[in-house]
C-alpha cells in the first residue's frame, strides 16, 4: 500500500485509543498494537483478492459505500469499541470479507499478537471499518467505479503481502498476493477489452497463417527426424527395487506465480518457506539423501486447546501434503508430535503422541498407502529448546507437528 495509506492507518491507531481498547478488552498495549499490526494486511488482502471478481468489486465498492461518507471518525468511540452499530456493521463487512475463515483468522492472529482471540476478532472488525473508509477517501471511488477501484489496488499488491515476521497468506488461509496481482490484471484486461473475444479478434490478420505454417513446419520436422530422437523435456526419476520398477515424475514449482503442480497435473498455491515447498524442493534434489534426521516441520496444522482434534483449516495443508507424497509413491516418512516444557511431562507424552496418531491418521483417510507411512510418535518436550517460563511466542515453535523423511 502507499505510505501515506499506512500513515493514515497508523495515524488513527493512537496510544490513547490503544489504552482505551486496553481498558475495554483487558489486553496489554503491546499485544493490541501487534494484532492491529497484523490485521491490516489480511483485511486489504482479502479486500484486493475480493475485488479481483465483477461481483467481488461491486461488493468492495458496497462495503466501501456503507462506511465512507458516514464520518465515522465523528463516532470514533463507539467505532473503537468494537461494539454498538458500527460494531455489528465492522462484524457482518468482516465476515463478507473471510467468511468461513474468519474464526481460523481470528486465532492466528490471537496467537501472533498474544491477545485474546476475541479481542484478536473485535481489532479484525474495527481495521475493516476503518480500511473501508480510507479506500473511499484514498481511492476516491463512487459506488459503481469498479475500474478505479481494481486500478488503484493492482500496482500496490506487492505491498498489500508485507505481512509482519511470522504470518503468511497461506498460514492465514489467504490467497497469495502475487496470484491476486494477476487477477487483478486479468479484470482490467477485461475492463479494457483487451481480454475477451471482441479484444482478441483486433490481433493483425496475418499473424494466424503465420502461426498455421510455424505449426506445420514443427509437424514436418517432427517425422523427419523421428520421435525416438525427441529428449522428453522433463526426465522422470526411474527408481528399481527387488519387487518393481517405479517411475516418478518431479512435481514443477513456478516460483512466480507461486504454484506448485503435480505430475498429475493438479497444482494448488504455495508461498516460499512452507512445508510443502520446502518438501517438493527436497523430494525434486537427488544429492539430498533421506534419513531420521530429516524433517519437515507443518506450518498451518493446528488443533483444538489441550485436545488431539485437528482444527477444521488443518485439512487445507494435509490435502497438499497427501498429493505429494501420492506423487512419489517411493517416499516413506514418519510423523513426529512436539510439545513445549510447560505443564506435566506425562500430560505432553500422551498429548503429543495423540495428535502425531491424528494427523497420521488424516493421510491415511487422505488415501496415502501404508506402505508409505511408517507410524507415528509423541516426544512430549524432549527437544524443546525454551524453557517453560520462557513467553509464548518463543515457546510457539516447540510447539509443532513434522514429518520425517525416511526413505526417497
Amino acid at each position: 500500500m502507499t505510505d501515506q495509506f499506512i500513515t493514515r492507518f497508523q495515524q488513527l491507531i493512537t496510544p490513547e485509543r490503544i489504552e482505551k481498547l486496553k481498558d475495554i478488552f483487558g489486553d496489554e498495549p503491546a499485544q493490541i498494537s501487534n494484532a492491529f499490526s497484523a490485521s491490516l494486511p489480511v483485511v486489504l488482502n482479502a479486500a484486493a483478492d475480493k475485488a479481483s471478481s465483477a461481483d467481488g468489486a461491486a461488493s468492495i465498492l458496497n462495503s466501501i459505500h456503507e462506511v465512507h461518507g458516514h464520518h465515522i471518525m465523528v463516532d470514533a468511540d463507539n467505532v473503537f469499541s468494537g461494539g454498538g452499530e458500527w460494531g455489528h456493521k465492522g462484524g457482518n463487512l468482516l465476515h463478507g470479507l473471510l467468511g468461513d475463515n474468519e474464526s481460523h483468522v481470528s486465532e492466528r492472529i490471537a496467537d501472533f499478537s498474544g491477545a485474546k482471540k476475541s479481542t484478536a476478532h473485535n481489532i479484525l472488525r474495527i481495521t475493516t471499518l476503518l480500511v473501508m473508509d480510507l479506500l473511499g477517501s484514498e481511492a476516491k471511488v463512487d459506488k459503481t467505479d469498479k475500474r478505479k477501484l481494481v486500478q488503484y489496488l493492482h500496482p500496490r499488491m506487492d505491498a498489500l503481502g508485507a505481512f509482519p515476521a511470522g504470518l503468511t497468506a497461506a498460514g492465514l488461509g489467504l490467497t497469495d498476493t502475487s496470484i491476486i496481482k494477476g487477477r487483478l490484471q486479468d479484470s482490467l484486461d477485461v475492463m479494457n477489452g483487451t481480454n475477451t473475444p471482441e479484444g482478441r479478434k483486433k490481433k493483425p490478420v496475418w499473424v494466424f497463417p503465420l502461426i498455421i505454417a510455424g505449426g506445420l513446419g514443427v509437424l514436418l520436422w517432427w517425422f523427419l527426424s523421428g520421435r525416438n530422437n525427441m529428449e522428453d523435456p522433463v526426465a522422470p526419476v526411474v527408481k528399481t527395487d527387488t519387487m518393481a520398477t517405479v517411475v516418478v515424475h518431479k512435481a514443477t514449482i513456478d516460483t512466480v506465480a507461486r504454484t506448485i503442480t503435480l505430475p498429475d497435473a493438479s497444482t494448488f498455491n504455495v508461498s516460499k518457506g512452507t512445508m510443502e515447498y520446502k518438501l517438493v524442493e527436497f523430494l525434486n534434489d537427488d544429492s539430498r539423501a533421506a534419513g531420521k534426521d530429516v524433517w519437515f516441520d507443518f506450518d498451518d496444522v493446528n488443533f483444538d486447546l489441550d485436545k488431539a482434534t485437528l482444527t477444521p483449516n488443518s485439512q487445507v495443508q494435509i490435502t497438499n501434503i497427501v498429493a505429494i507424497l501420492k506423487a512419489y509413491p517411493q517416499t516413506k516418512v514418519k510423523v513426529g508430535g512436539y510439545t513445549d516444557k510447560t505443564g506435566d511431562e506425562k500430560h505432553n507424552m500422551k498429548l503429543s503422541q495423540e495428535r502425531a496418531d491424528e494427523v497420521l491418521k488424516a493421510l491415511q483417510s487422505g488415501g496415502v498407502p501404508d506402505g508409505q507411512l511408517q507410524g507415528a510418535e509423541g516426544y512430549g518436550s524432549q527437544f524443546a529448546k525454551a524453557a517453560a517460563n520462557a513467553t509464548d511466542e518463543q515457546r510457539r515453535g516447540d510447539r509443532r507437528m513434522s514429518l520425517s523423511v525416511r526413505e526417497k
